[in-house]
């Protein structure tokens, strides 16, 4: 299987280029397109000021996921949709953490929704069921070397390890007088209700959402959810002053689906039930002068729910753990241009807390603060064609309350109180080259160290000494024609005293790993294009490859990946067939399996299908989509134990003005 789609891959990037060739000498026409797609990618582009603005250098790496595209994919929640861009893994586990999000070989990912840095804890319960409707994009952007995104370090982690890489969300925003309504129903009787209005006047902007949506899933795996939120977006717009603001509320229920292995149903019957979120956030741009920009966000999130551990064996006996978690953000920083040159400064602070813990932890007061600054800064040369950047971030954190090391012969943790970890230090340099108006280089290098902590569990209980990652990456980027514009990053991490998992001590709420150190290399590419083809058609493919030098790393991690997206449209008539290949790799969990050995989880194809009809119905616009999931029907899974529901299938009406 992957030997075939390799070769697809391969024919299709062929095939494209091709088409990219014949279009070329045809005329003048086409180099219209060309220019029409240049300025497209212009009107993409962040002001220097914008907390998600990345230095040029980055531009090739960093993935950009838009409304259209969203609309084509039609994907089922938001890790199905990160997942399209190259390089980015999802799995799903049922009980407690359900979703993760990794990219380049499993290193973290870190999620920022408007302006808001939210910790790994909070989006593992509440992202699966965000409304999708209300994303106007997410950026991928890999790799820490863009130190003015978000911190460093994780929190309630042991590890000392930098995050790799942020996915920045953008929710739809009021751009013009509108409302409308959209309804769902689909297979697994899941359902979804949705209103919306939004409006500008003047410099002022607004936009309020409500969504009802839900599913019983299939029957017996205990996979139903539900949930009712609200997302509003307001914003003004002035010349010297611009403010905008995010609130969403959410509330409903999660039942962790059952490990199923060896035709054997785990009897474990737990849930979130209810489950309940509130984020909101604030940033504010004063601008001084055109080159002298000050800003400052401030967001805050919560998440309560009562966690339910039953099970399906009778007699029932559930025990009900009561749970909260609170963070704070703040983040205050200033662009200053100086003719060619950007310097941006900045300071972040953010405060997280679970009075009543969280897994796998119950019941363990959980509270940490992690405050770091950075400098970055960007000279263009060259009339715009050569651009350099340098920066560096230091960050530390101070847990108020936390768990701390034990040795592998006790049986109990112990608590930490009002203790400081040793600092993180990420330095990068870069540099990106025009060419040609129809290619550019691009080359990163960032270095990282970090201290091990000395409440992390280590094997013998021996130092660890610091960890240190040096990176390296190249890209290319091409603008060929409107039906090719491919880019390639190529990226190599040398990292030494790599923390590794040798085993676990204790039980249960007790039960921590025990780690070693290892010298390893990860290396690894991201290849893409896209472009619009004749006779109304349109794709992007992306395929990624991933290699470590550490055995285990290795094999829990997927080599191949592959989306591929293919859209028509003809009339009032879009067509979509997106495609996404995992090649097979180790599951992580043992656990679950009757052998309790590792057992082989991946290898599978994805296929997706959906069409829409646009239509007027009076003075309304409308679409009417029929859609389909997974129509290879495969169980695949991503952790053992844990099926894909397998083929869904359902209709979405949306009319409005």
């Amino acid at each position: 299987m992957k030997n075939l789609v390799m070769a697809a891959t391969v024919l299709c990037l062929g095939g494209m280029a091709w088409s990219a060739r014949a279009q070329e000498q045809s005329g003048t026409e086409e180099q219209v397109e060309m220019e029409r797609i240049g300025v497209t990618g212009k009107r993409d582009s962040l002001p220097a000021y914008s907390a998600a603005a990345v230095a040029e250098s980055a531009r090739i790496s960093t993935e950009i996921i838009g409304r259209e595209e969203i609309e084509a994919i039609h994907p089922r929640d938001f890790y199905d949709l990160l997942t399209r861009a190259a390089g980015v893994e999802s799995t799903f586990q049922g009980r407690k953490i359900m979703n993760f999000a990794s990219v380049r070989g499993g290193q973290g990912l870190g999620i920022i929704l408007d302006g808001f840095y939210i910790p790994s804890a909070q989006v593992s319960r509440i992202m699966a069921q965000f409304p999708m409707d209300t994303i106007e994009s997410i950026r991928v952007v890999r790799d820490s070397t863009s130190l003015t995104l978000g911190p460093l370090m994780s929190f309630a982690s042991p590890l000392s390890a930098p995050n790799q890489g942020y996915v920045i969300i953008t929710t739809r925003k009021g751009t013009r007088p509108e409302g409308g309504v959209a309804i769902e129903y689909g297979s697994l009787d899941t359902r979804e209700f949705q209103l919306r209005h939004g409006n500008r006047i003047g410099p002022y902007n607004y936009r309020l959402t409500g969504t009802a949506n839900g599913t019983n899933g299939r029957k017996d795996w205990y996979n139903d959810q539900k949930a009712m939120s609200i997302l509003f977006n307001g914003g003004y717009d002035g010349p010297s002053l611009k403010v905008n603001t995010t609130l969403f509320y959410e509330y409903g229920k999660r039942d962790m689906q059952r490990a199923m292995a060896y035709n054997t149903t785990s009897n474990s019957k737990w849930s979130y039930d209810p489950l309940e979120a509130l984020w909101m956030a604030v940033s504010i741009n004063k601008l001084w002068t055109s080159s002298q920009v000050t800003s400052l966000s401030y967001s805050h999130g919560m998440v309560h729910d009562k966690e339910v551990m039953a099970t399906f064996a009778k007699p029932q006996v559930a025990t009900v753990n009561a749970q909260g978690d609170y963070a704070d953000n703040y983040h205050l920083w200033h662009t200053a241009s100086f003719g060619s040159n950007t310097l941006k400064t900045g300071f972040q602070a953010t405060w997280w807390h679970e009075p009543s813990g969280y897994a796998p932890w119950d019941g363990k007061d959980r509270e940490e603060t992690l405050i770091g600054g950075y400098v970055q800064d960007e000279q263009r040369l060259l009339g715009d064609r050569l651009s350099l950047d340098a920066g560096v971030r230091v960050d530390d954190k101070y847990i108020k309350k936390g768990i701390d090391k034990y040795s592998p012969t006790q049986t109990t943790t112990a608590l930490i109180e009002d203790k400081w970890t040793t600092p993180v230090i990420g330095a990068s340099l870069g540099a990106s080259y025009k060419i040609d108006k129809f290619h550019t280089l691009s080359a990163r290098f960032g270095y990282s160290y970090a201290e091990t902590d000395s409440f992390v569990a280590t094997l013998d209980n021996k130092d660890l000494g610091p960890e240190e990652r040096y990176k390296y990456e190249a890209g290319i980027a091409a603008n060929y024609h409107p039906a090719f514009n491919p880019k390639l990053t190529l990226f190599y991490y040398d990292v030494r005293n790599y923390k590794v998992t040798v085993g676990s001590s204790g039980t249960g709420v007790n039960a921590v790993n025990i780690y070693d150190a290892s010298t390893i290399g990860m290396k690894g590419l991201e290849l893409s294009t896209t472009g619009s083809l004749p006779r109304g058609f349109d794709y992007t493919v992306n395929y990624s490859y991933y290699e470590s030098t550490l055995d285990s790393d290795n094999d829990y991690t997927p080599h191949d990946t592959v989306t591929f997206l293919l859209g028509h449209t003809y009339g009032p008539v879009k067509t979509n067939v997106s495609l996404r290949y995992i090649s097979p790799y180790t599951s992580t969990q043992s656990q679950f399996s009757v052998d309790k050995q590792l057992h082989q989880v991946g290898d599978f194809t994805r296929l997706d299908a959906n069409v829409s009809y646009a239509f007027m119905a009076g003075k309304l616009d409308g679409r009417l989509t029929a859609y389909a999931g997974n129509l290879l029907n495969d169980k695949y899974e991503t952790i053992y134990g844990w099926p894909d529901v397998g083929t869904t299938y359902g209709l979405r009406l949306e009319a409005g003005f």
